[in-house]
C-alpha cells in the first residue's frame, strides 16, 4: 500500500523543486485538495492543487506580465519607506534599475529580483557598521553564548573575515575558521563534521541497499576503514569497509552458504530447499533448470501461480500477489469481477533492462497478449526517499520507457493508471478498458 504523503513531506518536495522562492501557507490534506502557496518574490498568495504546483503551475501573479515603474516604486516603499526612489527606467524583474537614497543623495543600480535581499544604501550601512567594532572579548562572549565550553578561542580576534585559531575541546582538534562562518554559518569542527556526515551517509546507504538486514554498531573512521556491523539474519558480527559494502560485499558467513546454494542441484534438491525454507506454503509447479532460469511456483495460501528465478526466491522475494500495492489489488479485483483473462507480474519475451521486466498485468484474448496494465505509484512520477530517491526514480523512468516502446513496437495496448487516480480505478477501467476488450473480442 502506498504511504500517504504527510504535510512535512510535501513542504520538503516544494523546497526541492523551487528552493526558497515559495512557502507553503496552508495544510497539506491530499493531492486532490487545494493548498495555499505564497510567492516570496512578489508576496502573491493563491490556492492550487499540490500536484499541479509541483509539475506545472507557478505564481499566477508573476505570469501575467511585468510590473510598471509605479508598482515597483510601491514595492520599494513597502520595503524601505520613503527614503528611496526609483529614478531609472523599470524594464523587468531581472534588469538593473537606478535608485536614489534621499537621505545621503547616493545613486546606484540593483536588480529588482533581489529587493527582499538588498539592505539598501551600502554607503550608509557601512557607516553604521564602523560605529561599532567588535573586540576580542566580545567575540569570546559570543562563542560562549553559542556553544558554551565545547569550543575554545586560541587565536586573537581581528575582524569578522580574518581566520582565527579555534579548538574543539571534545576531540582536541584545532583549525582556522573565520568568525563569521563560525557564528553565522555554524561552521564547526571539520574532523567531527566529517565523521558525523560519513556515518550518517553510510547508514542511509545501508538502509537503501538492504533495509534493516544490517545494523552499523562500530565507530565510523572513514570510507576505507572496516566498521563493525551486525547481520540480523544470522546474528553474525562482521567487519566491512564502507566502500566495499557499497560495492556489494556482505556477511562472509552467509556468502559461503549462498555459494553452496548456487551450486548446480537437481530438481528434487530444489524442491527440498523450498520445503526447508517455507514448508507447505509454496509448491514447485515447473521444472527446475538452474539458479537463474524462471520456474513456476504456487503460493498455496492464496493460490497464485507465477514464474520466479530460484535466485530471487532464495533472496526473499515471495508471492507477488500478496505483496502487491493497493492499486494493483484494486485492478486485479476488477479484472476478476469482469471475467477478463490476465496474468499478474507478466514477463513479455524480449522486454528487458539488465534482466526481464514485468508488467503489472498482461491481458489476453484467444491466448494472445493484447494489452498490459501498469499501476504507477508515486515513485514513478517523482523521487521518493523510501523507494530509493533520485537514483531509483531515474532507473524506473528508464524501465517505463522501455516498456512503453516495447508495447508500441509490438502493437500492444498500454494502460497506465497514476497513483492519484486510485479512488477512480474502477471508473477508469470501465470507461476505457472494457470498450477496448469488447472491440478486441469482436475483431477476433
Amino acid at each position: 500500500m502506498t504511504k500517504k504523503k504527510t504535510h512535512e513531506e510535501f513542504v520538503e518536495e516544494v523546497k526541492t523543486f523551487v528552493g526558497n522562492d515559495y512557502v507553503v501557507i496552508g495544510t497539506y490534506r491530499g493531492s486532490k485538495e487545494k493548498i495555499r502557496i505564497k510567492h516570496l518574490l512578489c508576496n502573491h498568495e493563491w490556492d492550487v492543487f499540490p500536484y499541479q504546483f509541483l509539475h506545472r503551475s507557478k505564481c499566477s501573479h508573476c505570469g501575467k506580465g511585468r510590473k510598471t515603474k509605479e508598482q515597483f516604486q510601491k514595492d520599494v516603499s513597502n520595503q524601505w519607506g520613503n527614503e528611496y526612489i526609483v529614478i531609472g527606467e523599470y524594464i523587468n524583474n531581472r534588469t538593473k534599475v537606478q535608485m536614489k537614497h534621499l537621505v545621503c543623495g547616493r545613486e546606484w543600480t540593483f536588480t529588482p529580483l533581489n529587493l527582499k535581499k538588498c539592505k539598501g544604501c551600502t554607503t550608509c550601512n557601512s557607516k553604521r557598521i564602523k560605529r561599532y567594532k567588535k573586540t576580542h572579548a566580545d567575540f569570546i562572549k559570543e562563542v560562549y553564548e553559542n556553544v558554551k565550553n565545547e569550543y575554545k578561542v586560541l587565536g586573537t580576534y581581528k575582524n569578522n573575515r580574518e581566520k582565527i585559531l579555534m579548538q574543539h575541546t571534545t576531540c582536541g582538534n584545532e583549525w582556522l575558521v573565520t568568525p563569521k562562518n563560525f557564528l553565522t554559518n555554524n561552521s564547526r569542527c571539520p574532523e567531527c563534521n566529517s565523521k558525523q556526515k560519513g556515518i550518517k551517509d553510510f547508514k542511509k546507504k545501508v538502509n537503501q541497499a538492504v533495509g534493516d538486514e544490517y545494523i552499523v554498531i562500530g565507530e565510523y573512521i572513514n570510507n576505507k576503514t572496516k566498521i563493525r556491523m551486525l547481520h540480523r539474519k544470522c546474528g553474525e558480527i562482521v567487519e566491512i569497509a564502507p566502500n566495499n559494502f557499497s560495492k556489494g560485499c556482505r556477511c562472509s558467513n552467509c556468502s559461503s552458504k549462498k555459494a553452496n546454494i548456487k551450486k548446480r542441484k537437481t530438481h528434487a534438491e530444489f524442491v527440498s530447499d523450498i520445503y526447508r525454507l517455507e514448508g507447505d506454503n509454496y509448491n514447485v509447479i515447473g521444472k527446475y533448470t538452474d539458479f537463474k532460469t524462471h520456474v513456476s511456483l504456487k503460493h498455496n495460501e492464496c493460490g497464485h501461480i507465477w514464474d520466479s528465478t530460484p535466485h530471487n526466491f532464495f533472496a526473499g522475494r515471495r508471492c507477488p500477489k500478496c505483496r502487491a500495492s493497493k492499486g494493483e489489488k484494486e485492478i486485479e479485483k476488477f479484472l476478476q469481477e469482469h471475467g477478463i483473462v490476465y496474468k499478474s507480474q507478466y514477463i513479455a519475451e524480449g522486454c528487458r533492462y539488465k534482466r526481464d521486466l514485468r508488467f503489472d498485468f498482461g491481458i489476453f484474448s484467444n491466448n494472445n497478449l493484447v494489452a498490459v496494465i501498469e499501476y504507477d505509484g508515486q515513485q514513478h512520477i517523482t523521487p521518493v526517499s523510501i523507494f530509493g530517491g533520485k537514483k531509483a526514480f531515474e532507473t524506473l523512468q528508464k524501465r517505463d520507457e522501455i516498456k512503453n516502446n516495447y508495447c508500441k513496437v509490438n502493437g500492444i495496448r498500454m494502460f497506465r493508471i497514476p497513483f492519484w487516480d486510485i479512488e477512480d480505478i474502477n471508473k477508469i477501467l470501465f470507461d476505457l478498458f472494457i470498450p477496448f476488450i469488447r472491440e478486441t473480442e469482436q475483431i477476433a
